[in-house]
């Protein structure tokens, strides 16, 4: 069995930091879009390179599947479609045990952790991506509305970032293994 496991959610949701620390600590491969567009371009925020930075995560998420029994993939999936043709792709590498994470905050918590970083993403944009991503909220079976498309995680966990109240790896890792084992759960 092959398993992704795919973390979703805005800038600052603790995301990033949270899923490289599982990776770390159990040696599992990440890919990460920001940090392919790093490589490539002139930042993580570099979207003029975003298009080769999904094309080479893409490949590289196919060639780990072939050695890794698991792998964490690591973007902020704020519209449907993008998590749709995501998940299909991930199916035709071969995952048969998808499961996704869903990292989220207040708004407010987003935009006080953005200034604390020095801003990677501009607040017009930061607006747009969470009125999205509230709007459409990453579901286990996922439809694209305008192509018709559809595809679906097994397992589907939801955390919540507060201000003072940091997720524990600990708590991701029980969140890993909850989803390796049946339900939809809620941590908070």
């Amino acid at each position: 069995m092959s398993t992704l496991i795919v973390g979703m959610g805005m800038p600052g949701s603790g995301k990033s930091t949270l899923l490289r620390s599982l990776s770390e600590a159990k040696k599992w491969p990440i890919i990460s879009v920001d940090a392919i567009r790093a490589e490539i371009g002139l930042g993580e925020a570099d979207q003029a390179v975003n298009a080769e930075a999904w094309r080479l995560a893409h490949i590289r998420l196919a060639e780990l599947q072939k050695s890794h029994p698991v792998v964490i993939f690591d973007a902020t999936f704020v519209q449907p479609h993008v998590r749709v043709d995501f998940l299909s792709t991930a199916r035709e590498c071969g995952y048969t045990n998808i499961q996704g994470i869903v990292f989220d905050a207040p708004y407010a918590e987003l935009e006080r952790r953005m200034v604390e970083r020095g801003r990677v993403v501009p607040e017009s944009a930061m607006k747009r991506m969470h009125e999205q991503f509230h709007t459409a909220m990453p579901q286990q079976k996922e439809r694209d509305e305008v192509s018709g498309k559809e595809s679906f995680l097994d397992k589907l966990t939801f955390i919540e970032t507060l201000q003072g109240k940091d997720v524990s790896f600990r708590e991701l890792e029980r969140a890993v293994s909850v989803t390796m084992h049946s339900e939809l759960t809620r941590l908070r």
